[in-house]
């Protein structure tokens, strides 16, 4: 394992997210935002670390997707406990290809807006319709934010 990725599973690593999440929250005390996107987009190595691995039989039944969003819940729940009036965002990575029923399980339906990108030419053939049809069964707002980088043809 990298030593600088979080090990989820560690409530210590957690605590660490947490604490750096709220401080930059209460650095907006004076002016809040409305918005904080976490990221989650780039969880890697999830199920690697010996805590994730001491826990992912027995509370998530060896699927890593469920430790991730047990791990995104517990981060957006903080940050509206915290500050109600700010709503979370993260990119929709994680959502893509997850049945409907896990989103709900994990309250990410009410407590997460997904935001689609692609820093591609062709956003129609790279975000089909079916994508966009997808997440709009788990969730009543969807996000797009996007790049120009270039036209490689």
């Amino acid at each position: 394992m990298h030593s600088y990725v979080a090990c989820i599973g560690d409530s210590r690593a957690v605590d660490i997210i947490l604490d750096s999440i709220n401080q930059v929250l209460t650095l907006h005390t004076k002016f809040p935002t409305p918005f904080v996107h976490i990221g989650a987009d780039e969880a890697f190595q999830v199920g690697v670390c010996e805590a994730d691995k001491k826990i992912l039989p027995v509370k998530y039944g060896n699927d890593s997707r469920k430790l991730v969003f047990d791990h995104i819940k517990t981060l957006a729940k903080n940050i509206t406990g915290s500050h109600p009036r700010t709503q979370v965002l993260l990119w929709f990575d994680e959502f893509k290809s997850i049945p409907p029923f896990l989103v709900k399980e994990y309250g990410l339906d009410k407590l997460v807006t997904p935001v689609v990108w692609k820093y591609t030419g062709d956003l129609d053939k790279d975000l089909p319709p079916e994508l966009w049809t997808n997440l709009s069964v788990s969730f009543s707002s969807i996000w797009g934010g996007s790049a120009f980088k270039g036209i490689n043809s």
